[in-house]
């Protein structure tokens, strides 16, 4: 009896342990793969190319040299094999994801929710929802994280997170919008592209920011024109685009250069490379032209296209030009390294260890560069 009451007791022990054993473990998961409300959603995606029937890519962008696509429905990550290691359905009408690094910020404009995300796809301890609506995120390769609120009726509210998800700042913009913003990888300084109306007449200026003052470090006005983009390049001059000419501007709040676009931009591609890719055009028949522009804002090659020019993105010193029939890999001299063959639908791109990921009509392919 004594020995069948022990053995007894011995199951029980083990049943309980395996039962606290699997409640942890699903805490761990539900932990590592929530996007807070979002459901996770299992696909058929095993390989290149990737399919996404009756769904819409609104992004394509990396992180640790792994693949991140955003959809109309759903937010997915890939190996650079062609393996979903995870994707969420959102649910939302203007979802939109920034990366840098390390990170995924995923949020909706208009939506009161933001989820960030490391390199190994799992949740970070940021705050995942604001009182007012969101109107877009940055975060660095550090994890510095900025969220830009809608702030009563006419201001806006920019909040800075440290990577524990602790606030450290907060700045208020009164009867103007924030358009744009930089912040430096140690998140303790940065510029905003501030947009505001005055007597009718819209303008744009530059605030030079260090986070941990309250004053502005330097205020420039763009005279004449609206900007609506902002980076700061390798130099550490910050490149603004506006709708009539690229602006660089140091850190002094100083203006370089400023360059006068021949006709309108119909696209652009202003990130933290050491140079700036801008596509004009006058009219939706005729957007052939190329022109990159170096750190001091200076305008240095050129190039016309026999076919119309449909989207231009840039990596480090690559450029990725598609074009209605052909997709180019070209350096920033605009030397042409690779072209593959393409259509209207292959309107994103970019590479990943020497493989060009791009949309197209089926989905997402994948070519190599080499």
């Amino acid at each position: 009896m004594r020995f069948r009451s022990r053995m007894k007791r011995f199951l029980i022990l083990v049943i309980m342990v395996i039962v606290l054993l699997g409640l942890y473990f699903g805490y761990e998961y539900l932990q590592n793969t929530s996007l807070g409300e979002y459901d996770q959603e299992t696909t058929a995606n095993t390989g290149f190319p990737l399919s996404f029937a009756g769904d819409k890519i609104i992004k394509l962008t990396n992180v640790s040299n792994n693949l991140v696509v955003l959809t109309a429905k759903q937010l997915a990550f890939y190996t650079d094999k062609g393996r979903e290691t995870v994707s969420y359905q959102h649910g939302g009408e203007s979802p939109m994801i920034k990366t840098d690094g390390k990170y995924t910020v995923y949020y909706e404009i208009g939506g009161n929710k933001v989820n960030v995300y490391n390199n190994t796809n799992k949740q970070m301890q940021y705050p995942t929802e604001f009182a007012n609506q969101i109107l877009f995120c940055e975060i660095t390769r550090e994890g510095y994280l900025a969220v830009v609120t809608r702030h009563e009726k006419s201001s806006a509210l920019l909040t800075l997170y440290d990577p524990k998800g602790s606030e450290y700042y907060k700045w208020t913009v009164i009867q103007e919008r924030i358009a744009g913003l930089v912040i430096q990888k140690n998140g303790m300084k940065g510029a905003a592209l501030i947009y505001g109306v005055k007597n009718g007449t819209g303008y744009s200026k530059i605030v030079g920011m260090d986070f941990t003052k309250e004053a502005p470090v330097f205020e420039t006005e763009i005279k004449k024109s609206i900007g609506y983009s902002i980076e700061q390049k390798n130099s550490g001059n910050y490149h603004i685009i506006s709708d009539d000419k690229l602006i660089a501007i140091n850190t002094k709040g100083e203006i370089v250069t400023e360059s006068k676009f021949p006709s309108s931009v119909q696209y652009l591609s202003n990130e933290k490379v050491d140079f700036t890719a801008i596509v004009t055009g006058n009219n939706e028949n005729e957007i052939n032209t190329l022109k990159i522009y170096d750190n001091s804002g200076e305008e240095t090659n050129e190039i016309i296209t026999e076919s119309n020019i449909i989207n231009v993105f840039t990596q480090e010193s690559i450029i990725i030009l598609i074009c209605e029939d052909k997709t180019f890999i070209l350096d920033k001299n605009l030397n042409i390294i690779k072209e593959f063959e393409s259509n209207k639908n292959d309107e994103l791109a970019l590479i990943i260890n020497n493989d060009l990921y791009q949309t197209s009509t089926f989905g997402i392919e994948k070519k190599g560069v080499n």
